[in-house]
């Protein structure tokens, strides 16, 4: 596959200028594992938004982070062990709700990033557009038979993947990624190696570095307990989401897991820093705003 894209350039250059602004971003030299968590939303048909969020920490940070996890649990009784903060039932549910921002402030404390892309649904492919070449391409190298509209969210998610291993990994780390085993591996569990196969050929176009050239992969059932941290990336995708695909001229009629949610997303006080950005193509012009600059009309 031939990547032919300036999406990267402009991830790039906006990266740059939030660090010029003052934030600083997290710095992984003496990690020896970092960690991806992957979630996306947006797969209703009314929905005119595609939303992905990853979270990108060390292994320290995250091993750090689940006994203050468990010890909230604990002050929670109601709170299940097998019940997590997933977004769609969050709403429904006083106890998950009640401890919605003593859960999400934990992670503040790790040594990581929160990045999320929210993509209009007419600029699907505004990061790496997929054709009928790369499918037949695809087939031929044993990766796998693939409809085009799966293989594109799979490529979206890659992507964004190799983008943030470029620019944070270094060769002492090894990269484990955590992600729902959904239809970005072809609608069928058996093509998991065919996925990470994908993926290693884009981290070679990308001249990413690792320890092992190589990635370990992990399901959200296989992670359990830990799906805790899966929660962060369903609630961030879902929040921005329902956000920006609703026009509610008063704040306060969201919902309040999108309210508190959302509005996390932007705080860049603490040790995880986050980072939230809207790309769509205009008039065959891609263009990349930084969400910061929106929510500050709120």
């Amino acid at each position: 596959m031939i990547i032919e894209s300036n999406a990267i350039e402009m991830l790039n250059e906006h990266f740059d200028e939030l660090e010029q602004k003052g934030i600083v971003l997290p710095n992984f030299n003496n990690s020896s594992e970092i960690i991806i968590i992957s979630d996306y939303s947006g797969e209703r048909r009314e929905d005119t938004f595609n939303a992905y969020s990853f979270l990108v920490l060390d292994k320290a940070s995250y091993l750090k982070v689940i006994p203050a996890i468990q010890k909230l649990r604990a002050q929670e009784p109601e709170w299940k062990d097998n019940s997590f903060m997933e977004y769609k039932k969050i709403k429904r549910d006083r106890v998950r709700l009640r401890v919605l921002k003593d859960f999400i402030r934990l992670i503040d404390d790790v040594n990581g990033l929160l990045f999320n892309v929210l993509l209009d649904k007419e600029s699907f492919d505004f990061l790496q557009k997929v054709t009928d070449e790369d499918l037949k391409e695809m087939k031929e190298k044993k990766y796998g038979e693939w409809k085009k509209h799966i293989f594109q969210k799979s490529i979206n998610i890659l992507y964004i993947i190799s983008f943030l291993m470029k620019r944070f990994s270094s060769e002492k780390n090894h990269l484990t990624w955590y992600s729902d085993k959904d239809d970005i591996f072809g609608a069928n569990q058996a093509q998991v190696e065919n996925t990470l196969d994908i993926l290693s050929v884009f981290l070679n176009k990308f001249e990413v570095k690792s320890k092992d050239n190589t990635v370990t992969f992990f399901s959200d059932s296989d992670m359990s307990p830990d799906s805790d941290f899966m929660s962060i990336v369903d609630l961030s995708a879902g929040s921005l989401l329902e956000y920006h695909q609703n026009s509610h001229e008063n704040f306060d009629n969201y919902s309040e897991i999108t309210k508190t949610t959302y509005l996390w997303t932007f705080l860049n006080f603490y040790r995880l820093k986050k980072i939230s950005i809207i790309c769509k193509v205009d008039s065959e012009n891609k263009t990349l705003v930084g969400l910061e600059s929106l929510v500050r009309d709120i």
